[in-house]
């Protein structure tokens, strides 16, 4: 396990520590970001679906974000997307 993020403002930190002991997916796996691609491609098949909300967009690293990005805008050019943000204390 990583541990915990202390330095919220340190990039390493961010997208490598835990945030607050919560489970991660490691994108950075080859199996795990083929797995997000295809899922990402699965739900875009369906009809209506028109974006994506990204939990905790601050901790996946960015190179993995742009290029799921490439992907999900080369089959819709108009997909948006939603990211959400936590900035550390969760008091």
């Amino acid at each position: 396990d990583a541990p915990s993020i202390q330095d919220w403002s340190d990039r390493q930190q961010i997208e490598d520590g835990q945030v607050h002991g919560l489970p991660d997916l490691d994108q950075d796996h080859p199996q795990v970001a083929a797995w997000l691609h295809q899922i990402a491609a699965r739900w875009q098949a369906l009809p209506g679906l028109r974006g994506y909300r990204v939990d905790a967009v601050r901790h996946v690293p960015n190179a993995f974000l742009q290029d799921l990005g490439a992907a999900v805008r080369s089959r819709d050019p108009a997909a948006w997307w939603l990211g959400e943000d936590f900035t550390g204390d969760v008091a």
